[in-house]
């Protein structure tokens, strides 16, 4: 015999149970969204009545609405785990999905770059001022890292080889995440200044670890006092790859650096050629 469970009480007993405390504070952070979202756009209901038309409709709305396609496969995954959750544990009879579909009209967000002029901006902004969150800006300006990568940085990732400095990063969910980033001068300037083994993190605050809402309220900061807008942890990311392949860097390299899986991910997604770096290129055939 079923067990009567609501579809909204179905959510949260899967959240309570396969991802809260067990998952990364991000990952349970998106999930806790899109839980949320998933709540605003639907009635509640036994869970036996959720079909695979009232869930693809949610997420039709979701693409209507300029979501990013990111936000919209978040939702989908969210629903999938929740309605394999209910059969798992005898609320359904049935799996009542077939297939779950990402409208082609999601919006597919693409970040850009900061501009040359942009950089030097927030990086000057960012060397006068020079408090921790600053510098966390400026390193990962310098590395291309992701912010949740800085933010569990340890000590013992840091290391040298042949008189050159790296940080190596093993907390990472795929193989391809698991890296050597070697650090430019810039870089390794950044981590001298840092005070050594108070605290296992590299980057600390108030004796705690850096996290994404300190940065997010610093990130506020710059952009409200320099006007340059938007300005994320992510930007930083981009820019860095920007940066790299406008100096030349080799593509294979930068996507390993990156942790990408593909150098063609990288290619089109993390870069922002600007209209000045084109015409310089075009002058290397002007015979």
């Amino acid at each position: 015999m079923l067990e009567k469970r609501t579809w909204f009480e179905v959510l949260d007993e899967w959240y309570k149970h396969n991802v809260s405390g067990i998952l990364k504070h991000a990952t349970c952070r998106s999930y806790d969204l899109a839980i949320r979202q998933i709540k605003e756009q639907m009635q509640n209901c036994n869970i036996t009545e959720i079909d695979e038309l009232k869930l693809q409709e949610v997420l039709n709305s979701m693409a209507s609405k300029a979501y990013s396609k990111s936000s919209v496969n978040k939702i989908k995954i969210v629903m999938n785990s929740a309605i394999h959750y209910a059969l798992l544990h005898h609320y359904i009879d049935r799996n009542p999905i077939f297939r779950l579909i990402i409208p082609k009209n999601a919006y597919e967000g693409k970040v850009e770059a900061l501009s040359i002029e942009e950089q030097s901006v927030i990086e000057e902004y960012c060397r006068i001022h020079n408090n921790i969150k600053d510098k966390a800006t400026l390193f990962l300006l310098n590395t291309g890292l992701r912010a949740s990568e800085l933010f569990n940085l340890k000590w013992e990732d840091y290391h040298h080889y042949n008189q050159t400095s790296y940080i190596f990063i093993s907390n990472s969910k795929t193989d391809n995440g698991k890296r050597i980033v070697p650090l430019n001068s810039a870089a390794e300037s950044i981590v001298q200044q840092l005070p050594r083994k108070l605290n296992k993190y590299i980057f600390t605050y108030n004796g705690g670890q850096l996290t994404q809402t300190i940065m997010a309220d610093h990130n506020k900061h710059i952009r409200t006092t320099t006007g340059i807008s938007p300005f994320t942890n992510h930007i930083c990311r981009h820019t860095f790859a920007t940066r790299a392949l406008e100096k030349g860097m080799n593509p294979k390299a930068l996507s390993k650096i990156l942790g990408h899986s593909s150098v063609a991910f990288t290619m089109s997604r993390y870069t922002t050629i600007s209209k000045d770096f084109i015409f310089e290129q075009m002058k290397l055939i002007d015979f």
